[in-house]
């Protein structure tokens, strides 16, 4: 404001004297003009009374005037008999003046005048005629110089005054300004006392009291400032529970505006994203993740408006859903972690479709074997006793795979949990164990030993003999002739140990990180012939998990294989 008072009040100054020089100017020029020709005009009727000769009225005017005078002397038939300029050659070639405006007053008045430019010299002049009585005119005339050259001999005292009246005005509208802008900047610094938020009351009323023109403008302060405090803490509180739904959903949500910066990104968003990010609002989106997937679904809702898909990011399977608003002002991205459900419908489907193989062939077998025994093929007694046997062993091994199916859908289920548990030794319950298998062991030629010492832990008696019974059975199944098995148990303060070795096959190094899923064999037709479900490994695997503890494994193939199981012995 100060600015455009001083800007103002300097831009009417320069004006003013513009104006003023102007005005001063013509005024000036119009009586220099006066002037000239009323000097011309003096002489001119001397000249007509005195008759003096042309060189004689030179000389005169010469002598008596402080500027050169062009005297001409034009007959009455418009022949010039004389003429001092001295850019005037011969008179006889001169143009003919009788045309002249101010000879033809003359000629016709006695006494004429005019101001143009000469003809003859062609620069701007004065002229001044009269005729002497005898026919002839004699024409007096001056040079006259512009406005502009007039004005050249001022400019000094222009730019001078000029520049005071600048200062004057500076001058004027500093203070002026001033004594606007105090009550306004007064009003500014004391605003939150004019709307009654700091100073109490009395240093309200003190301001107002000064500036009484302030009052409006203070009644006005104080309802804005009550509307803007009412419209600032609701749109905290909301911003608030925003934020508290959004920085507690399990989903990632991200809003991005129209240059796809980012406005809010929760937590769940950069831990499904990248945990290294450190940015929040304004940061570009591809700060955050370069998924070629994700990016694709944000630039294709810009023209469908609602797109969704299933990405990978970080070994995470994610269900995207981002929607773009009707302008695209904006774009709102929902990330919905599918992981688990991922991973368990596609272990369905493995898993079903192993079921199936697996269940088909002793059904096969078993419907192949009673066919022929149907059809009577099989008469003999040696065969139906081989067939009726094979048929046996098929019905057996198809009997443990429903078994051992039907005990991983309730571990699934989590129907291990709500089993009862006590105090153990398990060292005793891998005893047990080992006593069911020492014919198994002794049949097949292997040597079963069970070392240790006891260890108390609070668990479920069946669960524990399921780890240790399928882990010594599948040492004795892989095992040589000749060979061992070693069931150990130890502990520790807070952690019972189960060591099962065996000097078998072993298992290829590619082979190890498998073994634990669900119908996989190292050698399937080896598994089939020793009676292997393919289940035995992953069903240890579910229990140590329920059980809270782990189990590691190592192997060299042609030396053996060692599983170690530990369990916290503190279950509840």
């Amino acid at each position: 404001m100060q600015k455009r008072i001083f800007n103002a009040i300097t831009g009417m100054a320069v004006t003013a004297v513009v104006l003023f020089t102007v005005i001063a100017a013509a005024i000036s020029y119009k009586l220099y003009i006066q002037k000239a020709m009323g000097e011309l005009n003096t002489a001119a009727s001397i000249a007509a009374a005195y008759h003096p000769e042309p060189e004689e009225l030179c000389a005169l005017l010469e002598d008596r005037l402080d500027y050169a005078v062009r005297v001409t002397y034009i007959g009455g038939d418009g022949t010039v008999t004389f003429d001092s300029s001295p850019q005037v050659g011969n008179v006889s070639d001169m143009d003919n003046h009788g045309n002249r405006p101010e000879v033809e007053q003359a000629l016709k008045e006695g006494f004429g005048s005019d101001i143009r430019a000469s003809h003859t010299i062609g620069k701007r002049s004065c002229y001044a005629a009269v005729s002497d009585g005898n026919g002839t005119v004699i024409r007096l005339s001056r040079e006259i110089e512009s406005v502009y050259s007039l004005m050249l001999g001022t400019v000094s005292i222009i730019i001078v005054i000029a520049g005071l009246v600048i200062i004057l005005a500076t001058v004027i509208s500093v203070k002026l300004s001033e004594s606007l802008i105090v009550p306004v900047r007064t009003m500014v610094e004391n605003i939150g006392v004019l709307a009654g938020q700091k100073g109490g009351k009395s240093e309200t009323d003190r301001l107002i009291a000064e500036y009484e023109e302030l009052e409006p403008v203070a009644a006005a302060v104080r309802k804005l400032s009550a509307r803007l405090d009412r419209y600032i803490t609701r749109l905290r509180e909301e911003r608030e529970t925003i934020s508290v739904i959004t920085e507690n959903m399990v989903e990632g949500m991200i809003v991005l505006d129209s240059g796809d910066n980012i406005l809010s990104v929760n937590r769940s968003a950069v831990r499904l994203l990248s945990s290294a990010f450190r940015g929040g609002e304004g940061r570009h989106i591809c700060e955050l993740t370069r998924n070629p997937e994700i990016l694709e679904l944000i630039s294709r809702s810009k023209e469908e408006k609602s797109v969704s898909g299933v990405i990978g990011a970080g070994g995470r399977k994610l269900r995207a859903f981002v929607n773009n608003t009707g302008d695209n002002s904006g774009t709102v991205l929902l990330l919905v972690d599918i992981t688990e459900s991922f991973n368990a419908e596609e272990m369905r489907r493995c898993f079903s479709a192993n079921v199936s193989h697996e269940l088909k062939t002793p059904l096969t077998t078993i419907s192949g074997f009673g066919e022929m025994m149907e059809s009577g093929v099989l008469t003999g007694k040696e065969d139906v006793k081989k067939y009726g046997g094979l048929i046996h062993r098929e019905s057996s091994r198809l009997l443990s795979l429903i078994n051992d199916i039907i005990r991983l859908s309730e571990l699934d289920e989590g129907s291990g949990d709500s089993l009862e548990v006590r105090e153990l030794d398990m060292n005793a319950v891998a005893g047990e164990v080992c006593a069911m298998l020492s014919d198994k062991a002794a049949k097949n030629g292997i040597s079963l030993e069970h070392t240790g010492k006891s260890v108390m832990l609070t668990a479920n008696e069946g669960m524990l003999s399921e780890i240790i019974y399928n882990l010594a059975d599948n040492a004795i199944k892989y095992n040589t002739e000749g060979g061992f098995v070693r069931v150990d148990v130890s502990g520790t303060e807070n952690t019972a140990v189960l060591t099962v070795s065996d000097s078998g096959i072993g298992i290829p190094a590619e082979h190890i990180e498998h073994i634990f899923e669900r119908f996989y064999r190292v050698d399937k037709s080896r598994s089939k012939q020793r009676g292997g479900t393919g289940l035995g490994l992953s069903i240890v695997k579910h229990i140590v998990n329920v059980m809270g503890g782990s189990i590691d494994i190592s192997s060299e193939v042609g030396k053996g294989t060692e599983i170690t199981v530990d369990l916290p012995n503190n279950i509840k």
